[in-house]
């Protein structure tokens, strides 16, 4: 099942192929080959990327950080679809990195980290906050309530949504767990098409999408919390012909038309 981790299998110590079957067939989608060594343990990640299926073989074999700390360890496996990232710890809620001076714990990640970073360990949760590399406030994911304990030794596996470019998280601690983190943010834009063309305030749950934009013209995405979603146009609440609601790490237009401000949602994949 997606999002899950199943127990270790027992083999002896070789080489082994591996091959990767939808439930039922007995036709290999992808193949990959790993040698095992004694008293050894790895993790075999499936994922897809840029449309193209991929399987990837972790080992579970990392010595434990020093006292005080704990290590971290990125697998952007969405690379093909949303580019590099960069990784932040932070207090408060990723969308306050923009006006903060924090720095990135790790840095320009595509693919599998080569190593893993060690950190100071807490017992204070923090948000671990994922964004475009280079850019602060193109946040990606925000997955809070993350705690790196002493001795914690963790991998976040990212992957895509139905947006392309919003990511989902998939925490897997070293011989332990795994955590799936969606991502309850989405994308939101909107495309004016007035009559008469004057300027126009759009928001989206109190959270301004638009401000100014005149007809005809297509502004930029902003992020909202995903859910259904209430639109205000110039102050006023609009109520729409069919229900509006943002998935997951999706990415919506809001056409706005018509002389008395009609919005209408279109799904962006």
């Amino acid at each position: 099942l997606p999002d899950t981790v199943s127990p270790y299998g027992a083999l002896k110590r070789d080489t082994y192929t591996v091959d990767l079957r939808q439930t039922g067939s007995s036709t290999p989608l992808v193949s990959t080959t790993t040698t095992l060594a004694s008293k050894s343990h790895q993790t075999v990640v499936a994922t897809t990327s840029g449309g193209t299926l991929a399987m990837t073989v972790l080992s579970d074999q990392e010595g434990a950080p020093s006292s005080g700390h704990a290590k971290l360890r990125i697998f952007d496996a969405a690379s093909a679809d949303s580019g590099a990232v960069d990784v932040y710890l932070s207090a408060a809620a990723c969308t306050a990195l923009a006006t903060s001076a924090a720095a990135p714990t790790v840095a320009n990640v595509s693919g599998l980290q080569s190593g893993y970073t060690q950190v100071t360990a807490s017992a204070t949760p923090v948000h671990l906050c994922i964004t475009a590399t280079g850019d602060k406030s193109d946040v990606r994911l925000d997955i809070p309530g993350v705690t790196l304990s002493d001795q914690r030794i963790l991998t976040v596996v990212l992957t895509h949504t139905s947006g392309g470019l919003l990511l989902r998280g998939l925490l897997l601690d070293q011989q332990g767990a795994a955590t799936a983190a969606a991502n309850g943010l989405a994308r939101v834009r909107v495309a004016a098409s007035l009559s008469p063309a004057g300027p126009v305030d759009v928001s989206v749950n109190g959270t301004p999408v638009a401000a100014g934009l005149t007809s005809p013209a297509v502004g930029p995405y902003q992020l909202v919390a995903a859910g259904p979603m209430t639109v205000q146009v110039n102050g006023a609440t609009v109520t729409p012909g069919a229900p509006l609601s943002a998935g997951a790490g999706a990415d919506v237009t809001l056409l706005v038309t018509g002389t008395g401000a009609t919005v209408t949602q279109i799904n962006d994949d």
